[in-house]
């Protein structure tokens, strides 16, 4: 079953699957891939082989990490809520709409 499905299924026929979803998936294969590659569950090493990754998921596009524990493989897109819609406002190159800026005071929202 499409994990979409699932999430529908689970959660109703209105559910607007985020980025946090696809976040929380990536994260938790990743976690998978590195006790697997360490063949431990030790802290350290767990650490080292996340940071030895260079990887692409299905369900985040790079994953590269520097020396901070940042991804730096993928830039993450910027959203702004535009007229009760939710748009990428960042990076340029799939821009939905330009950023309203300065953001309108919260009561004239």
């Amino acid at each position: 079953m499409p994990r979409r499905q699932a999430c529908h299924d689970l959660f109703g026929d209105d559910f607007q699957i985020q980025y946090w979803t696809a976040g929380a998936s990536a994260g938790l294969s990743l976690l998978q891939l590195a006790i697997e590659q360490a063949d431990s569950l030790e802290t350290a090493k767990v650490r080292e082989a996340l940071a030895s990754m260079d990887l692409q998921l299905a369900t985040w596009p790079g994953i590269t990490f520097n020396e901070k524990g940042q991804n730096i493989d993928w830039e993450h897109p910027i959203v702004q809520i535009q007229n009760g819609e939710y748009l990428i406002v960042y990076p340029k190159e799939i821009q939905e709409a330009p950023p309203i800026y300065p953001a309108p005071k919260w009561k004239e929202r």
